[in-house]
């Protein structure tokens, strides 16, 4: 169960934090479990979407702009800054919990391809868990049965036509 879970619910005072310590699989299965008592189609995200999402497609650095911003904001142990959204509106992708993404990891994927909407490799070892840093998106692979508490996801669907 995720961390600090006790009976399948998160203590009171975190039901809006991101759960953590689920591993790809976890996450994968929420998803498709949203998707059937929604009728709509959750995913994972795509790394180029959840790039897109955390830092907009102008070059800038961090979801608010190119200059750092401290958040010491936790809220028990997850960071929480919701002043410092993305220009798409999305919260909390600073620092800390990772977010599994449905792609597969290949270290230079992403330097060879000329796409502006790439999906990642067809298959792999690995998984990609991304968050943001100071001036960076970092990019990090797991296997997809990991699970730690400083990773955690987030549901995305394509948008109505």
């Amino acid at each position: 169960s995720p961390h600090r879970w006790m009976s399948n619910r998160p203590p009171i005072g975190i039901e809006n934090h991101p759960v953590v310590t689920v591993s790809w699989h976890d996450a994968q299965a929420y998803c498709q479990w949203l998707a059937e008592i929604t009728g709509r189609a959750y995913r994972l995200p795509s790394e180029a979407e959840w790039e897109k999402a955390a830092r907009s497609d102008d070059s800038r650095l961090l979801p608010w702009g190119n200059n750092y911003k401290n958040c010491q904001n936790y809220v028990g142990d997850i960071l929480s800054c919701p002043e410092f959204s993305s220009p798409y509106g999305v919260l909390n992708m600073l620092e800390y919990p990772g977010e599994w993404i449905a792609d597969w990891y290949m270290k230079d994927y992403y330097e060879q391809v000329i796409s502006s909407n790439p999906l990642g490799p067809n298959s792999g070892q690995f998984k990609v868990v991304r968050d943001l840093g100071a001036y960076v998106a970092d990019r990090n692979k797991y296997l997809p049965s990991y699970s730690d508490r400083n990773v955690g996801f987030r549901c995305a669907r394509d948008a109505n036509p």
